[in-house]
């Protein structure tokens, strides 16, 4: 498991945890370890100090990043103040739909200032003439069906197989499709949830080949103002203290953009 993340905004996840003695932070830096010291129950990431900062996220500065799958545009938009040239964020929802999805946030404002969004896209058909990016990005992908379907069997609370395969096949339906527009020097990133059920989707293992998994780092909400990740057909956000980025890679891919994490290694013998 990652032990931290740059946040790029003058204190990282780790150093906000350690330093300022933030407890959300540390459950983020502590993600499936066990730390000498006991941690306090975790708060909601409001209450970190960092949280609602109006500072830019220049991680991604001089990139262009593909979104998908931005449903409110937040993401988008925290990346485009940030410096990156967010050349489109794909939705497969329309500009209506999405209003009344997401009643709050101040959508067409956002649009505008993005510049390209593109609707009615569906993520496991990308079209290479949207161009070649440096990052293609998709946070907490899930089917989209109103009542929602995570893999978890409500009433039971045991695994929904069906539930968990049609997850699984929308994402490496996405990593296959995501080939067409990324460049060889460049980078899939895939940000969800890993307690059960999203554990089960195993994740790391759905990107076909020639990508290549390159590790993972803790994802910070708090480092992207004004992102807010929100359920597929409802404006509720919802707990990602658990979430980690999932980073993808070409083997051998050039060094003219700096790698998130080390390259993937050449593929094993058969």
């Amino acid at each position: 498991r990652p032990s931290r993340v740059e946040s790029k905004r003058g204190a990282s996840t780790a150093a906000c945890a350690g330093l300022a003695g933030c407890v959300a932070c540390a459950h983020k830096v502590c993600l499936g370890s066990s730390p000498r010291t006991a941690i306090p129950a975790n708060v909601r990431p409001e209450e970190c100090a960092r949280f609602g900062s109006a500072e830019p996220n220049r991680a991604l500065a001089g990139l262009r990043v593909l979104t998908v799958g931005d449903g409110d545009l937040s993401f988008s938009v925290a990346l485009k103040r940030g410096g990156a040239l967010v050349a489109a964020s794909t939705l497969a929802a329309s500009m209506e739909e999405l209003e009344r999805r997401y009643p709050a946030p101040p959508l067409r404002a956002w649009a505008a200032e993005l510049g390209d969004v593109r609707f009615g896209v569906d993520a496991t058909a990308l079209d290479a003439r949207l161009g070649l990016f440096d990052r293609v990005v998709f946070n907490f992908p899930c089917v989209d069906v109103a009542d929602g379907l995570d893999g978890q069997n409500p009433a039971s609370r045991a695994a929904d197989r069906d539930a968990v395969a049609a997850n699984r096949a929308l994402i490496a339906a996405f990593a296959a499709a995501a080939r067409a527009v990324l460049h060889p020097h460049g980078e899939l990133w895939i940000t969800h949830k890993t307690k059960p059920p999203f554990a089960w989707w195993d994740v790391a293992a759905l990107p076909p080949p020639p990508l290549r998994s390159a590790g993972a780092v803790v994802f910070d909400r708090s480092a992207f103002p004004p992102y807010a990740n929100r359920k597929a057909h409802s404006s509720k956000s919802f707990a990602a203290s658990d979430a980690l980025t999932y980073v993808f890679a070409m083997p051998g891919r050039s060094r003219r953009v700096p790698p998130t994490l080390p390259d993937p290694g050449p593929d094993p013998p058969p």
